[in-house]
């Protein structure tokens, strides 16, 4: 958490660069009615996957997604304050019942 801590200080945090990276490419397609979104990401960046798709109410699909409970919470609550819990998207993450790192 202090290496966390310290990358928010500094502006490196990286759902919040996902967060812009993500509405400058919805932007992009912005008048394109056939376009749709499902994130998707492996490890770390299925955590983000995640955390993108529950606040843009997107489908996605992860793999190994690390610290969904316990990282979001922590630090990113905020960013779902005041969203609600009702028509959340479809989310898959897959992973090895063994695997204790996704735990």
């Amino acid at each position: 958490s202090a290496i966390r801590f310290v990358r928010q200080q500094f502006g490196l945090d990286h759902f919040p660069q996902a967060l812009n990276m993500f509405e400058q490419i919805r932007s992009f397609y912005r008048n394109r009615s056939d376009v749709q979104f499902i994130f998707s990401g492996f490890s770390s960046g299925g955590l983000f996957a995640i955390l993108l798709a529950l606040y843009h109410r997107q489908p996605a699909i992860t793999f190994a997604a690390t610290g969904v409970e316990d990282i979001s919470r922590l630090y990113y609550s905020s960013f779902f304050m005041e969203k609600s819990t009702v028509d959340l998207p479809p989310i898959y993450n897959f992973a090895h019942r063994n695997d204790l790192v996704p735990q």
